[in-house]
């Protein structure tokens, strides 16, 4: 389980409200993991994660070029990546990965790009003083 903190944030409200929900549909995620969910729930959770990260990574990439990041492509390739490890998890035989593999597909990855990539778009703002938007 994942819990959201302040360290976790931006400082651009849409984003940090969309980040802490991400958290949130993880730990539900993570917890039906821990009563070994049916298929169909796990498939559901995802689908609606593929769906919002759509949505967020879209918003975040807009603002990212809107504010010049200089790191933007790489960026958009980390979110395409995901997109695709998640996509594939879900088209192939789910009996061969473990609960932890599942885990670290999602939680995990989600967890390290906002507590890196993300704090680092972050504190490029900060030096062009870009705050509570």
């Amino acid at each position: 389980m994942i819990k959201w903190t302040q360290h976790y944030a931006l400082g651009v409200h849409t984003l940090d409200r969309q980040h802490r929900e991400l958290f949130r549909r993880m730990n539900r995620l993570g917890e039906q993991l821990n009563v070994d969910a049916s298929k169909e729930l796990v498939d559901e959770l995802l689908r609606f994660l593929l769906v919002y990260v759509d949505v967020h990574f879209n918003e975040e990439e807009q603002f990212m070029q809107l504010h010049e990041y200089p790191h933007l492509e790489e960026h958009r390739q980390a979110h395409a990546d995901f997109v695709q490890r998640v996509e594939q998890f879900m088209h192939e035989d789910r009996d061969r990965y473990s609960q932890e593999e599942l885990r670290s597909l999602v939680v995990d990855w989600i967890s390290t790009h906002v507590l890196r990539a993300d704090l680092d778009f972050g504190r490029y703002l900060e030096t062009r003083s870009v705050t509570c938007i």
